[in-house]
């Protein structure tokens, strides 16, 4: 066979081949607008949401800050696009056009129904450090807030969202390090239809306590004599000396001159 007939035939192949490829390729659509519940409020961050045709799940996102994005790839042109937020419907529908962006601000119709009682467990469940707290009985799609005591917790990963049998996992870091003696905690895990449930955590005590006194020590060696306090003691005493030496010094002077006087009376009289 010639080479033009080759080329012929490979020209012949590439038309047939390629329009078929690019007919086969999926295009896409896009969702986006703001997404409520059914009361009107912003949903949590991490709630699902999900795009549906023909009964079939085609697309899922996450909402976040009152927000979705959501692309839907296949060939679906003309047909409706229904949405769910968790497992509740949407009120609104979309048409899939392909390459097409469409703003669709989407709301709940009702609340969601949990799949059951809800319940978590914590492991460990005490302790302190890293705890993985897990759940069921959720509603599905939902996003879970995680609690101890009465304060929310920072959690890995930072969205929790119950999957579409109302589980959920994640971890958190027990805030309370240390404690002066043994104290229960309570855990609380709830979504956004207040479906909720708890479980008790210990922080053990820390410290250990305190031991029994232990015996006296030996007495210490007398100090030395202070300097000081005898050399006052000399000096009191030679004052007191010095000033008895006076007073009988002039003691004796009187008597003496008493007794001259004495005499030379008598000697007048004579």
């Amino acid at each position: 066979m010639s080479k033009i007939k080759w080329f012929a035939l490979l020209a012949i192949l590439t038309a047939l081949i390629f329009p078929a490829m690019a007919v086969a390729q999926p295009s896409v659509c896009g969702f986006y607008g703001v997404v409520t519940s059914a009361t009107g409020t912003s949903v949590a961050n991490g709630t699902v949401v999900t795009a549906w045709i023909d009964g079939a799940q085609v697309a899922t996102t996450t909402a976040s800050s009152g927000n979705y994005v959501i692309k839907v790839a296949g060939n679906y042109d003309g047909k409706t696009v229904s949405f769910k937020i968790g497992d509740v419907q949407a009120s609104k529908t979309g048409t899939w056009t392909a390459m097409g962006n469409i703003k669709l601000d989407l709301a709940a119709t009702g609340t969601g129904t949990a799949t059951g009682t809800p319940k978590i467990t914590l492991s460990p469940s005490a302790g302190t450090g890293a705890v993985v707290v897990n759940g069921t009985g959720f509603t599905p799609g939902s996003a879970i807030t995680i609690k101890w005591d009465a304060a929310a917790v920072n959690t890995v990963p930072s969205a929790v969202v119950a999957d579409a049998s109302g589980t959920f996992g994640a971890i958190f870091v027990v805030p309370v390090a240390t404690a002066d003696k043994s104290a229960n905690y309570t855990v609380t895990a709830a979504d956004n239809n207040k479906v909720s449930a708890t479980a008790t955590f210990t922080v053990p005590a820390t410290a250990g306590t305190a031991g029994p006194a232990g015996p006296a020590g030996p007495a210490g060696a007398a100090g030395a004599a202070g300097k000081d306090a005898n050399m006052a003691l000399v000096w009191v005493a030679l004052i007191v000396g010095v000033v008895g030496i006076i007073v009988g010094g002039v003691a004796m002077s009187g008597v003496s001159k008493i007794g001259n006087a004495m005499k030379a009376s008598a000697q007048q009289k004579k």
